[in-house]
């Protein structure tokens, strides 16, 4: 059994973008309304504290693993032996171009690099792994043979969300 991980980026916050607060153009502040919890939650201290999280892990793409945030997060994502499908939520048509960079971060993601993510985190299980995964069913060295990458864009001109699917593709664990 595999797993969709829906919206990896959690509606852009692990991209960084919200390191130093709202940015104009984000979804954040043009869906202000939606987004008034969500803004609201990021100035509490468990808000900082994410931010504060988010902040070490850019350090630790960028420095190094050579890639940015967002890179780093897709990777770490589908990295994950039990998850069969990525979809991502951009909302500009360059985003899927860039976010398929994470597909080059992969190898870079060693048990050592994992391990410092882990650290930063703060949330491995405390509990043995095995029990509550599928390692049984999938193989840490199975191929990956769908990772769907999803856009969901929405286009002004015909006031209506657009989907492009990408081909599916395999990739080495």
């Amino acid at each position: 059994m595999g797993t969709t991980t829906w919206s990896p980026l959690d509606s852009g916050m692990l991209t960084g973008k919200y390191n130093d607060g709202v940015p104009s153009d984000s979804r954040y502040a043009t869906n202000k309304e939606f987004f008034a919890e969500t803004v609201a939650k990021l100035k509490s201290p468990e808000g900082q504290a994410k931010i504060a999280q988010v902040q070490k892990l850019t350090k630790l793409a960028e420095e190094k693993l050579g890639c940015s945030m967002t890179h780093l997060a897709l990777a770490w994502v589908i990295k994950n032996e039990n998850v069969s499908t990525c979809i991502l939520g951009a909302s500009k048509p360059e985003q899927i171009v860039d976010n398929l960079k994470a597909l080059d971060v992969l190898p870079k993601l060693t048990p050592e690099v994992m391990k410092l993510i882990d650290e930063i985190l703060g949330n491995v299980p405390a509990f043995p792994v095995s029990r509550v995964t599928f390692s049984q069913s999938f193989p840490a060295d199975r191929t990956c043979a769908y990772i769907c990458f999803l856009a969901h864009l929405w286009s002004r001109e015909v006031q209506a969300y657009r989907i492009y699917p990408l081909k599916p593709f395999s990739c080495q664990r």
